[in-house]
């Protein structure tokens, strides 16, 4: 962890992978640069998770059976009444046909596992654009 951009603020990150092992690292290297990780082996938990506690990113492994990083994906993006979080795929599915797919589905960055924790640290210390408007206001909200 040389090189990387410090964030202002601890980021309340989701890890979603299907192998333990792999969630549990990643979301502990996080937790060591300063943020504060969640890990979860499944989509369904995952996402109950980010309606109580609405994350800044998530890091999702493409590749999960009965629900994939796609589905979760759509599902979190399909709750754009707060902030949209950072969406970063982390897979070994980082073909070009991977990232477009990727890319596809909402997902703002695509890494191959296993990323390298300064790539990723970058990545989400990055200053985000400005957030994006409740999908269904309406004025009488």
């Amino acid at each position: 962890m040389s090189g990387e951009r410090q964030c202002s603020r601890a980021l309340r990150i989701l890890v979603v992978d299907n192998h333990p092992d792999t969630a549990e690292i990643v979301a502990i290297a996080l937790g060591i640069a300063g943020h504060d990780p969640r890990a979860f082996t499944n989509g369904p938990d995952a996402i109950r998770a980010a309606a109580e506690s609405w994350p800044d990113v998530v890091i999702l492994d493409v590749r999960m059976p009965n629900m994939n990083g796609y589905e979760v994906a759509a599902a979190l993006l399909a709750r754009l009444d707060k902030l949209r979080p950072l969406l970063i795929a982390h897979s070994t599915a980082d073909r070009p046909d991977d990232i477009r797919k990727c890319r596809e589905a909402g997902f703002d960055h695509c890494l191959g596992k296993p990323a390298d924790l300064d790539e990723l640290l970058d990545i989400i210390a990055r200053p985000r654009p400005a957030p994006l408007q409740p999908k269904h206001a309406t004025s009488a909200d």
